[in-house]
């Protein structure tokens, strides 16, 4: 539903209750046929008090925030409402010497405010009792043992979750843990999760003493995109802080709520959004008319975003990703959160391991917290397919093991997985990024095909390293457009939800890139090399992006090259690859040096 629609969806509701208040309070002191032949006389009270609660609304403002948590602060500015309401309809009666009943009118007005403060009281239990229980959640137990026994025997904790069974490798099936069966083995978790829809996995820790096998188990429980608990974690599980369940505290409403936007329906925050995907991003969701904040610290300048930095839509927020403050500002006003920013690739994330870890994980942590914080409705973050690192077992889904093999994958796994364990009040989505080309107002020459095109062109030689290595590739813009699909998507399709992003037919070897850029100059020096420094090798399947959210590509590898060549040949300045601001890897280097 439309948080514009919300506060007013909350105002008919008020009115429904006052008119059949009205209608009771008549009832009650008369009869059928006196109703019946005064009907326009109480229609006219009805609406005289439509008039008076509305101007006394606008004067307490009772509608300023969404109904998301009705809190006590909110019935007491109801009473302020009714009071001032009440004194509103004595005087426009006067005014236009209109008879009130005043039997009928105390008796309606005592209605009207018992049944509209339990309404909202009604709201605040239920909402209270979505964040408590958990028990709709279907919960998937592993391994049978003392610390299971106990977890079971206490009435508290199965409350808490819905059990739907126990995995267990030497229990034999069918066996009652506390009247929970035993429903297969361990190694059928990927097959159950599918079958039940298991939102939930707890890890009775049967695999402590085995750490080989520990790190194997935690390893498919991470492409599952399940939440994941371990028993002790699961006795600890608390209600979410949130801005709405705050609302009530006096300074948060006095300092901090005027300055939440109350209707962010529109309103998209981009971390990175002057960065080589970003550029692309902003300008396409400006031209779909959503009001756009980037959050970047302009390492490589502000020139990429020239071209838009001037729109009334957009709001610019110079900070950085890993500071709080900087985080609270971008965030706070907004429905939806794309997570670009980050140290990208391998080498630029081998720089700086602190700052690397600081950028790209610890920074996650915080975002999402801020995001549950201020109930972002989506967070849709930026990960990479060089977590499944080096592989030879066919094409890759989103379900197959990871192997990473550099510090900049690994903190995407820790990313991701912070991030599906911790949104509580934000709805979460993890994009797996193909290796990028193409063109960009903000440009890399510090990616494989762009790399190879740009040595073709201006040095006439070029070479490749190793070769055999396969790779899936995408387009920027086709990356950008992936980002703007998701947050344009049924959130029941995206929620907790895990895409790569690609397509079938664009994984290559590094050898047939090679191929392709020669067929565009055939007259450069094409050189193969043995070495291969890059040990990331695989190819992935594209099909759950294309079914689910029906993502296509528009650019192939020739596509991009011509683009490249084009945008190069209009612009000579784009010759000079050595510069700085067209590496991740020497741009970053040199800022970390000066600080």
């Amino acid at each position: 539903m439309s948080e514009i629609i919300k506060p007013y969806l909350k105002f008919l509701i008020d009115l429904s209750i006052a008119f059949s208040s009205l209608i009771i309070s008549y009832s009650f002191l008369y009869n059928f046929d006196f109703i019946n032949k005064n009907i326009l006389d109480i229609l006219s009270q009805f609406l005289l008090f439509a008039v008076g609660y509305l101007i006394s609304s606008f004067l307490t403002k009772n509608y300023s925030s969404i109904w998301a948590y009705a809190s006590l602060n909110e019935v007491f500015r109801l009473a302020a409402n009714v009071l001032l309401s009440f004194f509103i309809l004595i005087i426009i009666s006067f005014l236009l010497n209109f008879g009130i009943n005043y039997k009928v009118l105390v008796l309606f007005y005592l209605l009207f405010s018992f049944f509209a403060a339990s309404i909202r009281l009604l709201r605040r239990f239920i909402k209270e009792r979505e964040n408590i229980l958990l028990g709709t959640k279907k919960t998937i137990i592993i391994g049978v043992n003392k610390k299971t026994n106990d977890f079971l025997k206490n009435p508290q904790n199965r409350g808490l979750y819905n059990i739907v069974g126990i995995l267990d490798d030497e229990y034999a099936k069918g066996k009652n843990i506390f009247d929970y069966k035993v429903i297969g083995s361990i190694s059928d978790l990927n097959n159950f999760k599918n079958e039940l829809d298991i939102e939930i996995v707890i890890y009775s820790g049967i695999y402590d003493n085995d750490l080989f096998l520990k790190k194997n188990f935690l390893r498919e429980v991470i492409n599952l995109s399940v939440s994941f608990l371990t028993i002790e974690q699961s006795l600890k599980q608390d209600i979410p802080l949130s801005l709405s369940s705050m609302d009530q505290v006096r300074e948060i409403e006095d300092t901090l709520l005027k300055k939440v936007d109350s209707d962010k329906s529109k309103n998209i925050l981009v971390t990175g959004g002057a960065g080589y995907i970003g550029t692309h991003l902003v300008k396409m969701l400006l031209d779909d008319d959503y009001n756009v904040t980037i959050l970047d610290n302009f390492t490589f300048g502000k020139s990429s975003i020239s071209h838009f930095k001037d729109h009334p839509k957009l709001t610019l927020v110079d900070g950085d990703v890993a500071n709080i403050k900087d985080l609270v500002k971008a965030v706070k006003n907004n429905r939806y959160v794309i997570a670009l920013a980050a140290i990208v690739g391998d080498p630029a994330s081998s720089i700086d391991a602190e700052e690397t870890l600081n950028l790209n994980y610890e920074s996650t942590k915080i975002l999402t917290e801020i995001c549950n914080f201020y109930e972002v409705e989506k967070l849709v973050f930026a990960s990479s397919c060089s977590v499944y690192g080096a592989s030879t077992s066919g094409y890759l889904t989103e379900n197959s093991p990871l192997n990473p093999v550099s510090l900049y994958a690994r903190t995407r796994i820790y990313s991701e997985n912070y991030i599906l364990d911790n949104s509580k009040n934000v709805s979460p989505t993890i994009l797996r990024l193909s290796t990028v080309f193409g063109f960009s107002p903000r440009m890399r020459y510090d990616l494989v095909v762009n790399t190879l095109l740009i040595r073709a062109l201006r040095d006439k030689k070029f070479s490749v390293f190793g070769g055999d290595q396969w790779r899936p590739f995408v387009h920027c813009k086709d990356v950008a457009s992936a980002f703007k699909l998701v947050i344009d998507s049924d959130k029941k399709v995206t929620h907790k939800q895990i895409f790569n992003v690609g397509s079938d037919d664009m994984n290559f070897t590094i050898d047939q890139i090679g191929d392709k850029v020669s067929a565009k100059f055939p007259n450069a020096e094409y050189n193969t090399v043995d070495e291969d420094v890059d040990k990331r090798n695989y190819k992935v399947s594209f099909n759950k992006i294309t079914k689910e959210l029906g993502f296509d590509k528009k650019y192939d590898i020739e596509m991009g090259l011509d683009e490249m060549i084009k945008k190069i040949n209009e612009d000579d300045s784009l010759l000079d690859y050595e510069e700085k601001k067209y590496s991740n890897y020497s741009q970053l280097k040199d800022s970390f040096s000066e600080s």
